[in-house]
């Protein structure tokens, strides 16, 4: 019987030190009978209180953004800005390098052709890329909604 006299009274003594120590919780004493659960219940306030101070405002703010237009349409003047970059240099056309190649020149006709066949190009490149752009960010919404994947995400062109 002594044993467990001693043994209860070192867990009550390490409780004492806990309570008293680095481990107190709200001051909760170790000796009442639902220490356990007002424990418990304190580390969860904590741990929203944390929650609420440190990942809440992230979180708002991601969810602001995914909501308005603000990154959508800065994707878009970026679409708009990599297409014109990249159909900035018209030596580096197709018709351009194939003459290079060969050592020939185009001809004014050749090159209204190649000019208008680029503009062609840019302006197929742009439309599809922000059409493409406009259509995930509506999947986005939509997934957010609904929290799952959509039917478009899925399908494989072929």
């Amino acid at each position: 019987m002594s044993f467990l006299k001693r043994a209860y009274d070192d867990v009550m003594t390490e409780l004492d030190f806990r309570a008293r120590g680095q481990y107190q919780l709200g001051g909760i004493d170790p000796r009442d009978d639902e220490y356990a659960s007002k424990t418990y219940a304190q580390l969860i306030r904590s741990q929203y209180a944390d929650y609420q101070e440190r990942f809440q405002p992230y979180e708002e703010r991601m969810m602001d953004l995914s909501t308005s237009r603000e990154l959508l349409d800065q994707q878009l003047s970026r679409i708009g800005t990599n297409i014109n970059a990249s159909f900035a240099n018209p030596q580096f056309s197709a018709g351009a390098l194939a003459s290079q190649r060969y050592g020939t020149q185009q001809t004014a006709q050749e090159r209204s052709f190649n000019t208008r066949q680029s503009d062609m190009d840019r302006a197929l490149a742009t439309a599809n890329a922000k059409n493409n752009t406009r259509l995930a960010n509506a999947d986005m919404k939509q997934n957010m909604v609904t929290g799952g994947s959509s039917v478009r995400g899925l399908m494989v062109d072929n």
